[in-house]
């Protein structure tokens, strides 16, 4: 498995996407519709769904079928990483 630092910068955006989509809760689950509109990047959209895919099979991201449609949560690893990542941007934002 894949650590925090091994990511690339699409899978980070959108472990940050997934993060915002669940407001950083451990049982709140979303579609993968719902999570695109949290990405950043638009014009990197066709990327997403390999960076989701690898999310979930490295253990950041939770998967689960709802129906026809999968849904995705966070897991206690992947909430963990976002907690990071927020602060590795807020420092990236503010300069220091």
């Amino acid at each position: 498995m894949k650590e925090l630092k091994d990511l690339n910068r699409t899978q980070k955006l959108t472990l940050l996407a997934v993060c915002k989509a669940n407001k950083g809760q451990l049982n709140a689950r979303w579609s993968r519709a719902f999570i695109q509109r949290f990405f950043p990047e638009k014009s990197r959209l066709k990327y997403f769904r390999k960076a989701l895919d690898k999310l979930v099979s490295n253990g950041f991201v939770g998967e689960r079928p709802s129906g026809r449609k999968r849904t995705y949560s966070l897991t206690k690893k992947g909430i963990s990483a976002c907690k990071v990542l927020k602060e590795e941007e807020e420092i990236i934002e503010n300069g220091i």
